[in-house]
C-alpha cells in the first residue's frame, strides 16, 4: 500500500466515524426530545400527588383503628384536617390524570375509584361528627375503612 493510498483510507475511516458519531448524536436527541414530551413536570407532579394521597389513606386507616383504643380521644379538627387533606390530594391525582397524556383507558378505573371516594366524603364527616357527639363510631368505622380501601386500591 503506497502512502496515496494510506491518506485516502485514513480520510475514509474518518468520514465513517464522523458519520456513526453523527447518526449516535441525532439518535441520541431523538430520544432526549421524546422523553422530555413524557416525562415532564406534570408527571412529576402526578407522582408526587399520588404518593401523598397514599400516605393519606395510611394516616386514615391508622385514626380510624384508634377509635378502636379504650384510649381514644376525638379530635374533631384533627379528622377535618386529614379528610381535608384527602379531599385536595384526590383533586390533584384527579387533574393530573385527567390531564395528562395517558391513554385513558389507563386510568379510568382508578378515576371512577377516586370519584367514588370524593363522594363518600360529605357522608364520612358527617358520621365522624355522629361518632364525636355520641361515641358511637361503628358507623364512622364502617364507611371509613371502605373509603380507607378505595383510595389505596386507586
Amino acid at each position: 500500500m503506497n502512502p496515496r493510498q494510506h491518506v485516502v483510507l485514513g480520510w475514509q475511516l474518518a468520514l465513517c466515524f464522523t458519520l456513526l458519531v453523527g447518526l449516535c448524536a441525532l439518535a441520541i436527541g431523538l430520544y432526549v426530545a421524546n422523553a422530555r414530551q413524557h416525562v415532564g413536570a406534570n408527571y412529576t407532579a402526578l407522582v408526587a400527588d399520588v404518593v401523598r394521597a397514599q400516605q393519606h389513606s395510611s394516616l386514615l386507616r391508622s385514626e380510624l383503628l384508634a377509635v378502636n383504643a379504650p384510649t381514644w380521644n376525638p379530635d374533631a379538627e384533627r379528622f377535618e384536617n386529614m379528610l381535608w387533606r384527602t379531599r385536595q390530594h384526590l383533586q390533584g391525582v384527579t387533574h393530573g390524570l385527567t390531564h395528562s397524556q395517558l391513554d385513558p383507558q389507563y386510568y379510568r378505573t382508578p378515576l371512577a375509584r377516586l370519584q367514588e371516594a370524593h363522594n363518600s366524603l360529605p357522608e364520612l364527616e358527617a358520621r365522624i361528627d355522629e361518632a364525636m357527639a355520641n361515641r358511637s363510631h361503628e358507623a364512622m368505622l364502617e364507611l371509613g375503612l371502605a373509603l380507607e380501601n378505595d383510595l389505596a386500591w386507586a
